[in-house]
């Protein structure tokens, strides 16, 4: 008996792991396909914000004064940009010269430095306490017991789906 899930039992487990909610997990997983992401593209896309350096956007003058140059960007730094925002002024009164300004905003890098960390299994949650008791999620279910129980139904449902394969054959 094979114990391999089927692709699409894979990305909803895969989901469901992200943040432990069945009914995100099962949209994401139906929505998958249809815009030909997986698990590695997100992975890149994650890698692409933590990699990402304030110094890729700027450059600074020979009076010290930093410069807003996204000239030389490839797309994977680019990657790292989550709002341009492009003024221009108008000129002001006595000759004043007009005004552009360039504000940019990065991706949370911490945020996808967790992501990261907790996918690769490098942050261990401390263990509970008398004092505090174990983390729950807001129907009073630990996500442990309910990713188990989840798997759990994923197998048996593929294990009957080949069950009905081998009498079809027979």
């Amino acid at each position: 008996m094979s114990e391999a899930l089927t692709r699409k039992q894979a990305l909803f487990v895969a989901e469901y792991l992200v943040d432990l909610n069945a009914g995100q997990a099962a949209i994401a997983a139906a929505q998958a396909p249809r815009l030909k992401l997986d698990a590695d593209a997100v992975l890149i896309e994650l890698a692409r914000i933590a990699r990402a350096n304030v110094l890729d956007c700027i450059r600074f003058g020979d009076d010290g004064a930093p410069i807003v140059d996204l000239s030389q960007l490839d797309r994977d730094q680019a990657a790292g940009l989550s709002e341009l925002t492009i003024e221009e002024v108008a000129a002001g009164s006595r000759g004043r010269p007009a005004v552009k300004r360039t504000k940019f905003r990065m991706h949370d890098k911490l945020a996808a430095l967790d992501k990261l960390a907790r996918h690769f299994g490098l942050l261990r949650e401390r263990a509970a306490t008398a004092a505090e008791p174990a983390a729950h999620d807001e129907d009073g279910h630990d996500p442990r017991q309910v990713a188990r129980a989840v798997f759990q139904i994923l197998q048996s449902a593929q294990l009957a789906d080949e069950a009905k394969e081998t009498e079809t054959i027979r």
